[in-house]
């Protein structure tokens, strides 16, 4: 007797990558939001974002937070 039927492996490994893995990966860059800790890749992420960022682009981010702001 077997646990679990030939048959039902495939939608075993569906249910397990395309919804327990990305939950799991979900609570972990949560508790790292909830203590305020930056993931490995964040900083030379926003270093190279920030060193490729045409002028009218940071302009136009500006114009929108100033819109934005409560104030």
């Amino acid at each position: 007797m077997t646990l679990v039927r030939p048959w039902l492996w495939p939608a075993l490994r569906r249910y397990v990558l395309g919804i327990l893995l990305p939950l799991v990966v979900l609570g972990l860059l949560a508790e790292d939001v909830l203590e305020h800790q930056r993931a490995a890749f964040e900083t030379p992420l926003l270093l190279w974002l920030h060193a490729h960022t045409p002028p009218a682009l940071i302009a136009l981010s500006l114009a929108l937070h100033t819109l934005g702001s409560p104030r």
